[in-house]
């Protein structure tokens, strides 16, 4: 139904609608404190757990304050609420201000949030003063029974809100003043001001419980500004209104033992301290009270420990020992009595310094070896840590890592290399992540070079290595870097582990004293990469190129750095060594300058001569070969052969260098025919057949290469036969099978060749004398019946061919492996089957 439906006149109809809107109005004004009320209510300030969260909820409680006041919705209960909200926030403020995990940044945020607090607290009061004032101004001079007028509720309420207010205003002035220096009036002036609140609130209050904590509050006032008897007098106010069992008791009793302590009567104090815990009984003190009291306790024990006896020069008498032993067996089992204990012996070291370590104690004896560690007396620090070292204390083993660190670095000091590398094996083993792992790295890798160095063992290298493993691992700034990827880079070159070698060569620095050494490393270590690159046709690749450069600038520099050298032999043994490899690089770089490479070496061979350098004469001619070879002389490189393997000449040293060239070439001959560059590979198949022909013939008349004749023939058939001179192959192989018959790899190559001739009937023979001399199921045997099987179809046999075919398959279904599988499959789909059919066509 609408107003429609109701067919009213006009006028009535208007009036009806300012009547509801007016109804409306004032219903939403009634309803507006309920709800925000509901939504203050709901802050669970006390289950915050973050200065974020307090801030949100002050901001809540800002802006519900301030819209309820612009819309007149200011009742008793909802300022009382805000109030209550904001007391929370004090509290919860410094609850969490006091959390170990509060970073020192945080400070200033927790004064503001404070100071936030007190504004809305203070907006409260202020507002509430006004109207007292209001009130006396505009309504006393026209009562007529002031009695009436003072026990209402207008005139009450205000009141109320004023000593509510006061209250809470007090306690954040007291908090917030703490935040503020002794010496800032500031401080002082919060501190004043919280007084009178809680003077104040004490008189109007009728509420035990207000009382006593204003009360409370006043008294820590007085204490904070010092005024110590005032302060007595409410602490004594309190404990003559509360129970033993109320919180404010313990509390109270305790701020009277600090009062003694801080006004200098410490044996006041400490008498006051164990009546406490006899009147109370220590099993009823709760553990967090309980350990605060023992913290004063100590402070009150080393107070008069230096009061009585920590004079200069004054011996320390046999009660105050008493006394620092009862100390010592206290913090055994508190870790902050220990801090109080370790600050106060160290702050007077001096004193308990020719104590021993068990009347010192552990935490006694840290403090004081840390004394004289920070004095650089590292020898009577060292005693003390060694002690340590061993101790049961577990707030002792929290330090260990520490303790192992320092007497590490105190042995070190002493050039003691031996003990301090134990130190510092037994830190990085047993407590790995220790404060101090950085620096006790660094100080690791000192004691164990020095210790290989008074000692080269292979224990004391092995130590080293390990040793320097953990100072690239831990420390921040290794200072001694270079020198140590030099030793490791040694390390894995003797291992074996070329990468790891290499990676750590590269890591040495210009202030490594084997700079040199490690350039030339991995300049030779590079050429021969380059080498192996360029014998797998793989000279003009990108890696090639990347070496070449990389390698050129350091051949460079290397040159460079051995000039600045004073003359001596060894300079010119590296000069000699260093001209040897920018050949090589010319030679076998991506580009291949064989003609940069010659002029390098011109008249190097004189010079070597005079350096008795016999191994850099032979690379040089060596490098000469392939130069020529490069540039298309192979007259020269045949003649500068002939010179490397004259008559007479050649010894072991000779004899492998060769060899090793004519592998090279026979290598790189195979690789460049792999990739269909047949020129190219018939080239380099020419110049290791020189090689090898020199090399057979040498063989034949010098005992000494004998062993290795029939090998170099067998190389020089395999290349005679791929450069087409299959006539001197085939003679190799004859010769080769009148002294071994059986020789596999004759029969083998021999028969390849006669098919290369297309002699079948000789290669059929051939292959069936290889078959014999095999061990059925074999690879060379499987091999052998099907190049016989081909023949025979090659010869038109077709049927004998297919039989050996079946009768194999039948034997061996697998046919050898796959590769040879898939041949003789072929060939049996390709004669077979078509022989199959026509036998089947002639017997219809």
């Amino acid at each position: 139904m609408n107003m429609r439906t109701l067919h009213l006149p006009p006028s009535i109809r208007t009036s009806l609608m300012l009547l509801l809107f007016l109804f409306c109005w004032h219903l939403s004004e009634s309803s507006l404190a309920s709800s925000l009320s509901g939504a203050v209510s709901g802050l669970a300030i006390d289950q915050s757990g973050s200065l974020r969260e307090i801030k949100a909820a002050l901001t809540l409680l800002q802006s519900s304050f301030t819209e309820a006041r612009e819309k007149n919705a200011l009742t008793l209960d909802f300022q009382k609420l805000i109030l209550s909200k904001a007391g929370e926030c004090t509290s919860k403020i410094v609850e969490l201000s006091q959390a170990d995990s509060l970073p020192g940044t945080k400070k200033q945020e927790v004064k503001n949030l404070l100071v936030t607090t007190r504004d809305i607290i203070k907006e409260i009061l202020t507002l509430n003063q006004k109207k007292v004032e209001d009130l006396q101004e505009h309504r006393l001079d026209q009562l007529n029974e002031e009695n009436a007028f003072f026990t209402s509720a207008e005139w009450q309420e205000p009141q109320f809100l004023i000593s509510l207010a006061s209250y809470w205003l007090s306690w954040n002035g007291y908090y917030t003043a703490l935040f503020y220096p002794e010496s800032d009036t500031t401080r002082r002036k919060l501190l004043e001001e919280a007084v009178s609140g809680f003077a104040r609130t004490s008189i109007d209050f009728k509420e035990e419980s207000i009382l006593v904590k204003s009360l409370f509050g006043r008294a820590f006032c007085y204490k904070e500004m010092q005024h110590y008897d005032k302060a007595l007098q409410d602490f004594n106010l309190i404990l003559a209104k509360v129970t033993r069992d109320d919180p404010l008791y313990l509390q109270s009793r305790f701020e009277k033992v600090m009062i003694s302590y801080l006004t200098g009567n410490y044996e006041t104090a400490l008498h006051q301290s164990q009546e406490l815990l006899d009147d109370v009984g220590i099993e009823k003190v709760p553990l967090p009270f309980r350990d605060q009291l023992k913290k004063l306790q100590a402070k009150i024990h080393f107070a008069l420990l230096e009061k009585k006896a920590l004079q200069p020069g004054k011996e320390v008498s046999g009660a105050s020992l008493e006394t620092l032993h009862e100390l010592a067996r206290a913090a055994e089992t508190n870790e902050n009595l220990a801090g109080e204990l370790y600050q106060f012996v160290l702050d007077h070291a001096a004193t308990f310094a020719n104590l021993s370590s068990t009347e010192l104690g552990s935490i006694g004896a840290l403090a004081v070896a840390d004394w004289h560690f920070n004095q650089k007396r590292f020898d009577r620090a060292a005693s003390l840590y060694q002690h340590l070292a061993t101790t049961a204390d577990p707030l002792i083993k929290k330090q260990m890592g520490d303790i192992y660190f320092r007497l590490g670095y105190c042995h070190c000091q002493n050039n003691n290399w031996q003990e301090a590398l134990v130190c510092f094996e037994t830190l990085f083993e047993k407590f790995p992540h220790a404060a101090s792992a950085d620096k006790a790295a660094c100080l690791y890798y000192a004691a164990a070079a020095n210790t290989y160095r008074d000692n080269p063992s292979g224990g004391s290298y092995d130590r080293y290595i390990k040793a320097i493993k953990c100072y690239f691992s831990n420390c921040p700034d290794p200072q001694s870097g270079s020198e140590a990827h030099f030793q490791l880079a040694k390390y894995y070159q003797r291992k074996g582990m070329r990468e790891e070698s290499l990676k750590e060569f590269s890591s040495v620095g210009k202030d490594s004293p084997n700079y040199s050494e490690a350039l030339y490393t991995l300049i030779t270590t590079h050429i021969d990469e380059l080498k192996s690159l360029d014998e797998k046709g793989l000279r003009h690749s990108e890696r090639s190129k990347k070496l070449y450069k990389d390698t050129l600038k350091r051949l460079e520099e290397c040159r460079k750095k051995v000039a600045e050298q004073a003359a001596t032999s060894a300079r010119s043994d590296l000069e000699a060594r260093l001209t040897v490899l920018l050949a090589q690089l010319y030679t076998y770089g991506p580009e291949g300058k064989a003609e940069k490479a010659l002029e390098t070496l011109a008249g190097s061979e004189n010079r070597f001569s005079l350096l008795k350098q016999e191994q850099l004469i032979l690379t040089t001619k060596i490098l000469r070969i392939e130069c020529y070879q490069q540039m298309g002389l192979s007259k020269k490189a045949e003649e500068e052969i002939t010179s490397l393997l004259k008559e007479g000449a050649v010894d072991s040293q000779r004899w492998y260098l060769a060899t090793d060239c004519a592998n090279r070439y026979y290598n790189k001959t195979k690789a460049l025919r792999y990739k269909g560059h047949q020129e190219e590979a018939r080239s380099q198949a020419l110049l290791a057949l020189t090689f090898y022909e020199k090399l057979s013939a040498i063989a034949a008349r010098n005992n000494s290469f004998t062993q290795f004749y029939d090998a170099l023939k067998i190389r020089m058939a395999e290349l005679y036969s791929d450069t087409g001179q299959t006539a001197h192959a085939r003679e190799i192989y004859l010769e080769k099978l009148t002294h071994d018959p059986q020789s596999s790899d004759a029969l083998y190559q021999l028969s390849l060749l006669y098919e290369k001739e297309s002699r079948w009937e000789d290669a059929l023979a051939t292959w069936k004398k290889l078959s014999q001399g095999q061990q059925p199921g074999s690879y060379r045997w499987f091999e052998s019946r099907y190049h016989s099987a081909h023949i025979l179809t090659t010869l038109g046999k077709i049927k004998e061919a297919c039989d050996r075919i079946t009768v194999i398959q039948v034997l061996y279904p697998d046919l050898g492996d796959e590769e040879l599988k898939e041949k003789f499959l072929k060939l049996r789909d390709e004669f077979c089957t078509k022989q199959d059919k026509s036998v089947t066509s002639n017997e219809r």
